[in-house]
């Protein structure tokens, strides 16, 4: 219900909708092996995204004015000067744009999808990814942030950071898991006092680099 009505709010509704069915097939193919619950997941999702379609159509009087509408948007981005001149560059202008905003949190966040990525093939008893849960959630969110990044960045005319907002709360998540990485290495390698020390820099680290942003 949510995903089908995410797609009447704004156009990455859809990518983002797209993107969960995506990792839930997963989970279910992959995971449970369970062809039933992936055929009724793709069955009611494609009923919810033709109500919500059919919600528009209606609202603009019927099916043709809308694949106007699309077209025309598809259209006008090409001609638009704001788009040509802000929203069009090289791929990493993305990434660049996180580096801007935020640079600790942009390394934190690297931190984080490197050491889950590794912690997902090397598990020990010390992994926060042991437990199926926590694996299925982290894994789950570095999946839809580059996925959608992914997207955005082959988009045309559409490299503007008010675009992927959606990967705000993502994004900072994942930087606080690379955080906690690096705490987790702080304690195997120092121990003692030091340890104490170290930590107590790093939380004001991130409260001066918290009030900065």
């Amino acid at each position: 219900l949510t995903g089908s009505y995410s797609v009447l709010i704004k156009e990455p509704g859809i990518v983002i909708y797209g993107l969960c069915i995506i990792w839930l097939l997963w989970r279910l193919l992959v995971k449970e092996r369970s062809i039933l619950k992936a055929a009724l997941l793709l069955i009611s999702s494609a009923l919810g995204v033709s109500v919500s379609i059919a919600v528009l159509a209606n609202a603009v009087g019927g099916f043709s004015p809308l694949i106007e509408v699309l077209k025309h948007v598809k259209e006008a981005m090409p001609t638009n000067q704001y788009a040509i001149d802000y929203q069009t560059g090289p791929w990493y202008n993305f990434l660049l744009g996180l580096w801007l905003i935020s640079p600790a949190n942009t390394i934190l966040c690297a931190m984080g999808i490197t050491g889950a990525l590794l912690d997902y093939w090397y598990p020990d008893e010390e992994s926060i990814l042991k437990n199926e849960r926590n694996k299925s959630a982290i894994i789950g969110i570095i999946f839809f942030i580059v996925a959608f990044m992914a997207v955005a960045m082959a988009t045309p005319y559409c490299q503007n950071l008010r675009y992927i907002n959606v990967l705000y709360v993502p994004f900072y998540l994942v930087s606080a898991l690379g955080l906690r990485y690096i705490i987790s290495f702080a304690r195997i390698m120092i121990k003692g006092f030091s340890l104490y020390v170290i930590i107590i820099g790093i939380v004001i680290a991130v409260g001066v680099t918290a009030l900065s942003d």
